[in-house]
């Protein structure tokens, strides 16, 4: 009676412990109806175990463990191995306690047969194992969640710690009948339990690792997403170009320290008749016109920041810490000249250049100017000879 008792206390407090850590398939009111009905079932093999004549040790076995993993698994919201560790630890932390509780009977010589001392023993122990269970509860679901490799060694750990057991409880007699053991088994059920302090803190150092590599990624992922934006705001969609948004944020870095700026070089390009080519050969034919110049200008300064497409066929090109322009501006009407050579459309474009040795932004917007008038002056001068090219030719 005695041992029957005792198991059943033991199923009982053990299915509460498991209840405690596994992350639950169904609601509350079905998971303790199913608790109970598994409680009584095993039970009731386990009676039947031990009228068969299996011995205590067996009978617990082969009728409440293993009937009691095989129903708790459908308790369970994992059916792998997270589910084998749960199961295992929450069983072997109990099995922990109440052979603690039978070896400190047996050296104080108290009566190990007393139900109410057992029930005394294991209330007030079991509480202490279901509060450490609780505070860890939240924790352990979300290192269930997240860690889903590494579970497999834990669980095998975990269930031979438990065979070990066991074996140290039955073999070759029930260890209340082996006194001289109890050293022996004391020590092996605080090695389990250090272990499992071990494994615990090792589980929470994969969740910090992954906590750590997950911020890490989610500040890759803002990181990319700031660039992009930043791409999307201040880079041409068409030519990967810089456009006047970026401009006026490099005028404020200008102002910040304008020794590393000046002399400063602006060169401004308009294409000539980009809306006739639009009307005659079509947008696609006017954009390709509009990439063939951005190609241009990335050939001719290679590594330079600041070439702009500041509209639909204007382009700005600014060399910091230069004065010279003209060997630049040639650059571009010999690639010109080249590209042309290539292509069908042909491409003329009006350049106007000056250089700013002020300091400040009003010098800046002045100097722009004064290289858009250089550059209007080149385009009116391409329509003058190009009227009178087509007036001959009218001749």
């Amino acid at each position: 009676m005695y041992n029957t008792i005792q198991s059943l206390l033991s199923c009982f407090f053990l299915l509460i412990g498991f209840l405690i850590l596994c992350k639950h398939r169904y609601s509350l009111r079905r998971m303790l109806i199913s608790s109970a009905a598994i409680l009584f079932l095993c039970f009731g093999l386990y009676v039947l175990g031990l009228r068969l004549g299996l011995k205590t040790p067996a009978a617990a076995a082969i009728c409440l463990t293993i009937p009691s993993f095989l129903l708790c698994g459908q308790l369970s919201g994992y059916r792998d191995f997270r589910y084998v560790f749960t199961f295992c630890s929450a069983d072997l932390f109990g099995i922990v306690i109440m052979g603690l509780c039978n070896a400190f009977n047996m050296v104080m010589n108290f009566d190990v047969e007393d139900n109410r001392l057992v029930a005394i023993e294991y209330l007030l122990m079991f509480s202490v194992l279901y509060t450490f269970f609780w505070r860890v509860r939240k924790e352990y679901l979300e290192i269930q969640e997240t860690q889903k490799k590494g579970w497999g060694s834990l669980a095998l750990l975990s269930v031979t710690f438990y065979a070990m057991i066991y074996v140290l409880m039955g073999y070759p007699a029930p260890i209340r009948e082996r006194k001289e053991y109890l050293p022996v088994f004391t020590f092996v059920l605080i090695a389990i339990s250090l272990t499992y302090i071990v494994i615990f803190q090792f589980i929470q150092k994969m969740k910090q690792q992954f906590e750590a590599e997950e911020i890490k990624q989610r500040l890759h992922t803002e990181q990319k997403e700031k660039e992009l934006y930043s791409q999307m705001a201040y880079v041409d969609y068409m030519t990967k170009m810089k456009n006047r948004a970026y401009l006026a944020k490099r005028e404020q870095e200008f102002q910040a320290d304008w020794e590393k700026v000046l002399p400063l070089t602006c060169i401004t390009l308009d294409i000539n008749n980009l809306k006739q080519i639009n009307d005659n050969k079509g947008h696609a034919a006017g954009d390709s016109v509009i990439l063939r110049v951005a190609g241009i200008l990335k050939k001719v300064f290679p590594g330079t920041e600041d070439i702009y497409r500041l509209g639909g066929d204007e382009f700005l090109v600014l060399l910091l810490g230069q004065a010279s322009w003209k060997a630049s501006v040639a650059s571009i009407v010999l690639e010109l000249e080249r590209n042309n050579a290539e292509n069908e459309i042909q491409i003329t474009a009006a350049v106007g250049a000056f250089v700013q040795r002020e300091k400040g932004l009003e010098s800046f917007t002045s100097s722009m100017k004064r290289a858009d008038e250089y550059m209007y002056e080149d385009k009116r001068k391409y329509k003058e000879r190009y009227h009178d090219a087509e007036n001959k030719s009218h001749l």
